[in-house]
């Protein structure tokens, strides 16, 4: 009645919105598996130590109940250090318990929501407090964690009653007959069938937290739906505003535009596809015999400017489809041409009555 689409909130959760949920201690989560596991593990520990906790039990009951008379006078002096001496013993006693059981809830919180660690839910928020009659009638009337919570209480009721049952009715006969035996063979048999009993139940209530924790990180991916508005401003602030970026692309590349102009202006020839590909060469006219390199090269509406700033700039022209097309897929801004090309470009330079000119000059000088 109160899902996320009713308030426009109808966009899967981004990984950003999970994340920051996450360190805010927020993540999908069933309380049932921890309990059920922690549980689990008590009671493995204390059929395996039944043996040990009895003798310790006994051990304790024989020095400080059996030998009560031989203690000598009950002062405040004696008492203190046996009831320490006491306490210790007991803790060492209980103390594989409540490890095994702590150390299970530790591995089915983990398992749900792996190693976290947040401050976040411990500090109070006025903001959850609220009085007003609408949303307590919410709360209490129209939540769906109050129907599911409710569901599951009746079906653990149902099947435990059930399932207690079948056990018990299976084992009255040997329950019956513990009347004829000692004590200790009448514990153990009373304590098998009640280790079996409560093991069968716990497995029952693990099997159960299962579609618990599905339902739970169903309503938790609920909870976290956004509206249409609230992705786009994510998108910004994780990617920047597009306008902005846009006018950014555009700015660099006048930037390159200028620079390549300036490039082709200084350059000593341009071979042409001729109207697809376009690429610029300057020759280094020096002593040492410098190679020549691609100082620009485009395609399309790049390889038209090319060609305007050569015209403006009296660069020579030169079409040559294959050898335009080599030197654009092949080389890079600012390579040197390769070797296999410098007999192809002598050609090229006499060919061209101004290029061959510079070039005499500029040897020369």
């Amino acid at each position: 009645m109160f899902a996320a689409e009713d308030e426009g909130r109808t966009e899967d959760p981004t990984e950003l919105r999970k994340r920051r949920e996450r360190e805010k201690g927020r993540v999908p989560k069933s309380a049932e598996i921890p309990a059920a596991l922690g549980t689990l593990g008590g009671l493995v520990v204390l059929f395996v130590s039944a043996g040990w906790i009895l003798s310790s039990l006994a051990r304790i009951m024989k020095v400080y109940v059996g030998n009560f008379a031989s203690l000598g006078a009950v002062q405040e002096a004696t008492m203190i250090p046996m009831i320490i001496t006491i306490a210790r013993e007991f803790f060492l006693l209980l103390a594989p318990f409540f490890i095994a059981v702590m150390l299970l809830g530790v591995i089915g919180n983990i398992s749900q929501t792996g190693f976290l660690f947040s401050l976040e839910p411990l500090r109070p928020k006025l903001s959850n407090i609220s009085f007003t009659f609408n949303r307590m009638v919410e709360r209490i009337f129209f939540s769906k964690q109050i129907y599911v919570n409710l569901a599951k209480t009746i079906v653990k009721v149902t099947l435990i009653t059930f399932v207690s049952y079948l056990i018990i009715s299976d084992d009255f006969l040997s329950v019956m007959k513990t009347g004829r035996m000692g004590v200790g063979e009448a514990l153990r048999s009373l304590g098998y069938m009640s280790f079996k009993l409560a093991l069968v139940l716990i497995i029952i209530l693990l099997v159960m937290a299962i579609p618990d924790y599905l339902f739970q990180r169903s309503q938790f991916i609920e909870s976290l739906k956004m509206t249409k508005q609230e992705v786009k401003q994510e998108f910004r602030e994780q990617e920047g505003d597009p306008q902005i970026k846009a006018r950014q692309r555009q700015r660099m590349q006048e930037a390159l535009r200028t620079q390549m102009r300036q490039a082709v202006a200084t350059a000593d020839l341009v071979i042409t596809n001729p109207t697809h590909y376009a690429v610029a060469i300057k020759f280094e006219f020096d002593m040492e015999g410098t190679p020549p390199r691609l100082v620009a090269k485009g395609e399309d509406e790049i390889a038209r400017i090319i060609r305007e700033v050569a015209r403006r700039n009296d660069v020579p022209l030169y079409e040559d489809k294959p050898l335009a097309r080599f030197i654009y897929d092949n080389v890079a801004l600012d390579q040197i041409l390769p070797g296999n090309l410098f007999e192809l470009l002598v050609k090229i330079v006499a060919a061209i009555p101004t290029l061959r000119a510079k070039f005499q000059e500029r040897r020369v000088a």
